[in-house]
């Protein structure tokens, strides 16, 4: 079902569709569902803003999808990397609701374990906003958690079409980060002042129907902006564990696969299966994981990696050498992903009519600067860029 404001005056469009996924990782094509709706009223503008309204279903950048040839078994083989770096139930401090303080003894029966999903999103390089031309091809939504325990999740997603944007204003934001070198800092803390000064320029120049570019400034490095929820145990524990020791998650949290074995290929043939051999054959040519062609890792080498800390791990034996190649061999495409996203899209609307701009933030949606490394000044700049839509 969709909701629309039809373009007046050479307005933009803007249509808001409720969409029900099918399964808790899907792909939803949302220009097909605009244009069956819309079609000739959506179709005249030349491109078109998507935005979603959740923490655990983005938009993938057109580049990205582009480079991916608008393949849907692309897309999926991409996010398959992430399915297996980050498994669901895997011992994610988000998801032990005990200690979720912010939630009341109610919201943590209902709460969705879903840190996988939060954690996919962050190092996929999805985001909540994005601009497609409209002469390309599919738009996927990319849902990660649409079905839990209590049913069918509800998604609301925006589209607006246009069919140009215009530079209005440049401005340099620089905001205090924490000298951790795993660090995220939630810049929709009022506290922050990120939000304000972001409206206050879009109030400044009375854009309507705008879109706010945040970029790390040059030469701002080992840092990335993601929108997503800022949830504590997510931040400090979850994303410092995913970006650090992705293995963790990958073979069980709390449960090393490889503490102690020095020398994993001296364990007795027979104690291993064929297909475990072959995994840890795969594995020792992982030692250079930059040799891999291009940041993506191959279905064969994923289910290696994986036979091999499931097959480890069941038989009790570990190894800090075969932990550490395995960390780095996965981390390098982590942070490749992460790297991609030194910018992001903000809306800025005036849903109301009454000259008043705002970000339609979703309800858990933060915009997160995350960094891996620490940074010399304490501070991070950030170019931001507001730019109208006609």
């Amino acid at each position: 079902m969709a909701v629309a404001e039809l373009n007046q005056d050479g307005r933009p469009l803007r249509a808001t569709l409720e969409i029900e996924p099918a399964a808790r990782s899907d792909l939803i094509d949302v220009r097909e569902r605009v244009v069956a709706e819309h079609g000739d009223q959506f179709s005249e503008f030349r491109r078109a803003l998507y935005m979603s309204h959740h923490t655990t279903a983005g938009y993938m950048p057109q580049g990205l999808v582009e480079s991916l040839g608008y393949d849907e078994d692309r897309v999926r083989g991409h996010l398959r990397f992430f399915n297996k770096v980050y498994p669901p139930d895997a011992g994610y401090m988000h998801d032990e609701m005990e200690l979720r303080t912010e939630l009341s003894d109610l919201q943590k029966h209902h709460e969705p374990r879903n840190a996988d999903s939060h954690l996919k999103y962050i190092c996929a390089g999805l985001q909540s906003c994005v601009s497609y031309e409209q002469d390309s091809g599919p738009v996927w939504l990319v849902e990660l958690d649409g079905v839990h325990q209590e049913g069918r999740r509800k998604r609301r997603t925006t589209v607006i079409g246009y069919n140009g944007d215009q530079e209005v204003a440049r401005t340099q934001i620089e905001v205090e980060v924490g000298d951790n070198s795993v660090y995220a800092r939630n810049l929709r803390d009022s506290a922050v002042g990120f939000t304000d000064k972001v409206l206050e320029l879009a109030r400044e120049h009375d854009v309507a129907y705008g879109r706010v570019d945040v970029e790390l400034a040059e030469p701002e490095a080992d840092a990335s902006l993601t929108v997503n929820e800022y949830e504590v145990l997510l931040m400090t524990h979850d994303l410092r564990t995913a970006l650090t020791k992705p293995v963790q998650f990958m073979t069980g949290f709390g449960r090393s696969v490889m503490e102690g074995l020095r020398h994993p290929l001296k364990v007795p043939r027979k104690v291993l299966s064929t297909a475990q051999l072959e995994a840890m054959q795969v594995l020792r040519a992982l030692r250079d994981p930059r040799s891999i062609p291009g940041d993506v890792f191959t279905a064969a080498q994923l289910d290696a990696i994986q036979v091999l800390c499931g097959a480890l791990d069941r038989i009790g034996i570990s190894s800090s050498l075969v932990a550490r190649m395995v960390a780095r061999a996965l981390s390098i495409p982590v942070q490749i992903s992460l790297k991609r996203k030194r910018g992001v899209s903000i809306p800025v609307l005036d849903r109301t009519g009454d000259g008043l701009a705002e970000i339609p933030w979703g309800t858990y949606q933060s915009l997160i600067l995350v960094q891996w490394a620490a940074s010399l000044t304490g501070t991070r700049t950030l170019d931001v860029t507001l730019s109208r839509l006609n």
